[in-house]
């Protein structure tokens, strides 16, 4: 989705760094509705629907986030189903609508114990895609609901290792910088700050709730996503992961 290609240009602030995995008990099923913004202009939403389910005996979260930029031209439903327990990716599906800007794109990657394989689709063109792996690994476009599972307190840095259809084998960078009282539609909250990059050497600043680790928003340079918003008209679900 577009919040995983949104950063910012400055490098995470040092801590001691560890390898890290996250924990995704700490995870809540439940939907949310953010506000989308640019340059403090409200130009579309994003809605993220995190579920309970068993998948082929195992417990897994079923996470759904479609966001709709109509100003922008930009809409992209991103499907995910990941372990419960280390958060570690089952299958990713992408459908991001045809523009005057680019074609349609779809993904469809679904991950084994020891490899991955699906395909990525640009307009007419169909392009395989496949790679071993070693043991449990993080799906790279699953941002902030990945960082809501990790152990979140001052100081703190994590390393995780991701793969993305595009960029392959890399490593998130989580960094807490800090924490404020965020004002949120069902009042105060505190946050944690975290900076959060992909080793492109550019971050995005996330905003985690301390009591619950619920996501309450990014920015991006430009780009700000906050609680509210208007998700009214958005599709109750995706129409083929795995239920």
């Amino acid at each position: 989705m577009l919040t995983a290609y949104l950063a910012l240009t400055f490098g995470l602030i040092g801590a001691t760094e560890a390898r890290s995995d996250p924990d995704g008990s700490r995870l809540t099923a439940g939907e949310t509705c953010y506000a989308v913004e640019v340059n403090g202009q409200v130009l579309g939403a994003t809605r993220q629907v995190v579920r309970e389910i068993e998948h082929e005996g195992r417990r897994a979260w079923r996470i759904e986030i479609h966001q709709r930029l109509p100003a922008m031209q930009f809409e992209v439903r991103d499907a995910f189903l990941v372990d419960r327990g280390d958060l570690g990716a089952i299958r990713y599906e992408s459908d991001r609508e045809a523009s005057a800007r680019a074609p349609a794109q779809s993904i469809r990657i679904s991950y084994g114990e020891d490899y991955l394989s699906g395909s990525k689709t640009v307009g007419e063109t169909v392009t395989p895609i496949e790679a071993r792996l070693e043991g449990s690994v993080l799906e790279g476009n699953l941002w902030g609901l990945t960082f809501s599972g990790l152990d979140l307190r001052e100081g703190v840095r994590h390393t995780l290792p991701f793969w993305h259809y595009d960029k392959g084998f890399g490593q998130f960078s989580v960094a807490v910088v800090g924490d404020r009282a965020l004002e949120t539609p069902s009042g105060l909250v505190d946050a944690w700050i975290l900076e959060a990059g992909d080793g492109s050497g550019r971050t995005t600043t996330y905003l985690i709730a301390k009591d619950d680790h619920a996501e309450l928003g990014y920015s991006a340079g430009p780009f700000v996503q906050r609680l509210g918003g208007d998700c009214s008209g958005f599709s109750r679900s995706h129409p083929e992961l795995v239920r």
